[in-house]
């Protein structure tokens, strides 16, 4: 635990920067592939060295976290048998995701979280000066992702800190926006707090009923899509043509044919139920059918190139079937159904109720081709939830923690 209080909270700001340069410059993955393997090896070493106490306190997130052990290794295996169409720098990389979600029995942890939060706040906005002229447009949203946090927590920061935050959303919402799931991502921790600061989710049984329905958002509108014409994703039948300025069309639908061509990819080969491992992406030929976006990181396998999705449950379904969105469907409803029901504040709850916005939210995007601080932000949160220090303060003990940690 030394090692993890000492350093992880270095490890996570260097992810934040480096995972961020990857996106778009190769000087970013040489950094950014070592900081995964840390991130998931200590979170593997961590779970074998307490797996018997972490069983008794978290029954379901262990047994979730060994299913995606069980994943890994058996997509290990299965490559020395079967050809994988994925660059094994990517293989590995989501791997490292898999094993990272483990990080979530530690990363709440006292002193590990009030490091991060500290670390960040005095580093990542003045790395991004250094670093601006060499950061593009379609980066600034996933650098700042993490600040989401210090805007749900926003009325527990002091002045300065609150108009570092301000100066961020600002420069966001009028520079970071390039397409329609940056719109999401930035409004809605603001418009979580915004509602919870005036007054309009205080209530328990209102965040309760409220959870349940943004958890059951995606379901309803995956089973219209389904058994109906409605299909919440062609968004071009029922709003007008609008454009962002770097000429993404808020209104076509960019989604659909991936959980199509994934289904029909697991069909084809017979892995609906039980994935293909993480190890292997979906037959793509729509990949194939244009040759200028196929990259050296996909080789084609019998002719057909394999890709990873931009949709967390796209991918989920591809790697773990249709058991592994089972899973992840009760780990967020249980997570956030906790944060709301089990609290004895409300900054615990409004987490909980972003962690179910989480999953709304995997249904449109949320990649995990690899470990980034939108995870990192996931883990923190399932931390705290599963954490009686947190849970147990009142309104008044959190706001003077937090505030004492976030001066």
């Amino acid at each position: 635990m030394f090692f993890l209080r000492k350093y992880f909270p270095y490890v996570i700001i260097l992810l934040n920067l480096f995972g961020t340069l990857a996106l778009e410059n190769r000087i970013g993955i040489y950094i950014l592939y070592p900081t995964q393997i840390i991130i998931g090896v200590s979170s593997l070493f961590y779970y074998l060295k307490h797996y018997k106490s972490l069983h008794l306190k978290y029954p379901y997130i262990s047994f979730l976290y060994v299913v995606m052990l069980f994943y890994v290794l058996v997509g290990f295996i299965k490559q020395f048998f079967i050809l994988s169409g994925i660059f094994p720098f990517v293989r590995m990389s989501i791997s490292m995701a898999f094993l990272s979600i483990g990080s979530y029995f530690f990363i709440a942890d006292r002193v590990i979280l009030t490091r991060i939060l500290k670390l960040w706040m005095k580093w990542v906005p003045v790395l991004f000066v250094v670093f601006y002229f060499i950061l593009y447009q379609s980066q600034y949203g996933s650098y700042f992702h993490f600040y989401s946090l210090f805007v749900l927590l926003f009325p527990l920061l002091i002045l300065q800190k609150k108009l570092i935050i301000v100066i961020i959303s600002v420069f966001l919402l009028t520079s970071g926006i390039i397409q329609r799931m940056d719109i999401i991502s930035i409004l809605l921790p603001i418009l979580i707090a915004l509602a919870y600061s005036s007054g309009l989710l205080k209530n328990k049984y209102v965040f309760l009923w409220l959870n349940k329905a943004i958890i059951a958002i995606p379901i309803v509108f995956f089973l219209l899509a389904l058994t109906t014409s409605f299909n919440v994703l062609a968004i071009d039948k029922y709003i007008g043509d609008y454009s962002l300025d770097s000429g993404d069309k808020l209104n076509v639908d960019t989604r659909s044919f991936l959980y199509q061509e994934s289904y029909e990819s697991a069909k084809k080969n017979n892995y609906i139920l039980w994935g293909r491992t993480p190890l292997y992406g979906y037959d793509s030929y729509w990949q194939m059918g244009y040759g200028s976006l196929i990259s050296d990181s996909y080789k084609p396998v019998n002719g057909v190139c394999q890709r990873g999705s931009e949709v967390f449950i796209v991918n989920i379904f591809t790697w773990c079937g249709v058991i592994g969105v089972i899973f992840f469907f009760i780990f967020f409803y249980k997570v956030s159904h906790r944060a709301i029901l089990s609290s004895n504040n409300v900054y615990m709850k409004v987490l909980g109720l972003y962690v179910s916005c989480f999953w709304v939210i995997d249904w449109f995007g949320n990649n995990m081709w690899g470990l980034n601080m939108s995870y990192i932000l996931l883990f923190i949160i399932v931390g705290m939830i599963y954490s009686p220090f947190y849970m147990k303060m009142t309104n008044r003990e959190f706001e003077i923690y937090f505030r004492e940690i976030l001066k």
